[in-house]
């Protein structure tokens, strides 16, 4: 494909694009990602209004049940599910895309740290002058487009997630726990429930997570997976960059760079890889457990209540731009048949083992299954020599 890209009377680029390489070509340039991701992440969570807050009674009312959650949760599991003296914070979507992105932001300076290279070839007619621009244009900007697919999905998980360990990744200091009434208000109103179920909901899965991805040696082990995951990423942005080069004309190239929301959803997630297979399975585990438990605490505390557990499903289960998205940037699999996997291996293990059996699972990192295993509950039970396999 020819690219024929007019140059102004000094031999520089004009317009977006030129002025797109001076700004990143200044001091400044390296840090722009993050401000880029966080400009469109409280566009896409506000869609682009101001950030609403929370009225106060919101958080009064969720420290009143928080003490109820927890005295169910610890009967059930044999131990405080939260430290004393915890608080809970209430946030505005906007708000939460940004806190999305402070406790996202470890992982993606992997990402962006990685020297991009992206090839030119195929791309006919350059001299180079202009070979050199696009290489230099396209090595700068790949932090910009790691920003913006990041953002664009911490926008969207903003819109939607009650609480906030959606993902295997803490967005707070230990000790606070993180909601979005604006989001209760939503759910229930979507589902037809009473908008207290969904907050009592949201509190229960809230401690149960915080109490589960705490754990020393479950974050470990995550976190070194995700870590993996992160740099199956940073190779894969060359590829990004490659198509967005040699798919089309200076103008389309132009427009799109104009609407970040379109680049977006131009950059997809990486395909799935060795990594991305032992993560999905054990976050799959690990979300069935806490499933299992919070689903339990809530039978106790507002009885059986089949609309509200199905309503959880299906909103975790439907197609959409939250959740989902999400967690693919992470090489994360959040598909409904990767959720209903790991729901089929924890009711494999209370079948066989029961729920002292499934306590296993959580109480080291080295106990999250593998693949093959989330598909077969007992080969996990005798590797664990658990009682039942």
């Amino acid at each position: 494909m020819s690219m024929d890209f007019p140059l102004g009377d000094d031999g520089q680029m004009p317009g977006l694009l030129g002025d797109l390489l001076k700004v990143l070509g200044g001091s400044g340039g390296p840090q722009m990602w993050l401000e880029s991701a966080k400009a469109l992440a409280h566009g896409v969570a506000t869609e682009n209004n101001t950030d609403d807050h929370p009225d106060p009674t919101e958080r009064i009312r969720l420290e009143e049940l928080l003490p109820v959650a927890n005295l169910h949760l610890e009967a059930l599991s044999g131990s405080a599910q939260v430290a004393p003296g915890a608080s809970v914070e209430v946030l505005g979507r906007g708000a939460y895309a940004l806190r999305v992105l402070e406790g996202w932001a470890p992982r993606l300076e992997q990402v962006v740290r990685q020297p991009s290279r992206p090839s030119t070839e195929g791309i006919e007619g350059l001299d180079a002058t202009m070979e050199q621009f696009l290489t230099q244009f396209a090595t700068m900007m790949g932090p910009i487009f790691v920003g913006l697919q990041f953002g664009s999905a911490a926008g969207h998980l903003a819109r939607s997630a009650l609480f906030a360990y959606v993902l295997p990744i803490p967005l707070s200091h230990a000790g606070t726990l993180v909601f979005v009434p604006k989001n209760f208000h939503a759910f229930a109103e979507d589902w037809s429930l009473d908008v207290d179920q969904v907050r009592m909901l949201a509190v229960v899965h809230e401690l149960v997570a915080d109490r589960t991805y705490g754990h020393e040696g479950i974050a470990t082990r995550l976190r070194a997976l995700l870590d993996d995951a992160a740099k199956e990423a940073a190779a894969a942005q060359d590829g990004i960059l490659e198509q967005l080069l040699q798919g089309g004309d200076p103008a389309a190239m132009q427009q799109l760079l104009t609407n970040p929301e379109a680049l977006a959803d131009q950059l997809g997630p990486t395909g799935p890889g060795v990594t991305s297979a032992q993560l999905s399975a054990a976050v799959a585990a690990v979300e069935g457990y806490i499933d299992h438990l919070a689903g339990q605490v809530l039978a106790r505390v507002l009885g059986p209540n089949s609309t509200l557990a199905e309503a959880w499903y299906r909103a975790r289960t439907t197609e959409s731009r939250g959740e989902q998205a999400a967690a693919a940037l992470f090489g994360i699999d959040r598909s409904k048949a990767q959720i209903d996997r790991g729901a089929r291996f924890i009711a494999g293990v209370v079948e066989r083992a029961g729920d002292e059996g499934l306590a296993q699972l959580v109480a080291d990192g080295a106990n999250l299954p593998t693949p093959s295993e989330l598909d077969a509950p007992g080969l996990w039970l005798e590797r664990l020599a658990i009682d039942g396999a």
